[in-house]
């Protein structure tokens, strides 16, 4: 029985470490975002959370971006982009349903 114990407690003082590690991590992460120094990485589901998100500069660079991205060469989308397409196409729709609630003051 001594074994199991000592077992579960180095197992339970690893995960409170890797707890404590994150929870550091996260308040650095915090402290530079509530002073205006965080990283701005857009994608559809941080955005979906962000107060900033209808008027982020990231967000809108990366969003406009897309058309740049899309090369008709052989006039077809490769088949291996197709999602990566939908994806950013679907957040480009919620984009613009933000920007209009931001201009307009409604929700759809």
């Amino acid at each position: 029985m001594f074994n199991l114990e000592l077992i579960i407690f180095f197992y339970l003082g690893n995960i409170l470490t890797e707890l404590l590690l994150w929870g550091d991590y996260f308040k650095v992460q915090a402290e530079k975002a509530l002073g205006g120094n965080g990283e701005l990485v857009p994608s559809a589901k941080a955005c979906k959370f962000c107060k900033a998100r209808d008027i982020c500069t990231a967000r809108a660079e990366n969003n406009l971006s897309l058309e740049s991205e899309i090369k008709l060469k052989p006039n077809e989308i490769p088949k291996d982009k197709l999602y990566e397409y939908i994806s950013r196409g679907e957040d480009i729709a919620k984009w613009v349903a933000d920007l209009k609630s931001l201009c307009f003051g409604y929700v759809p």
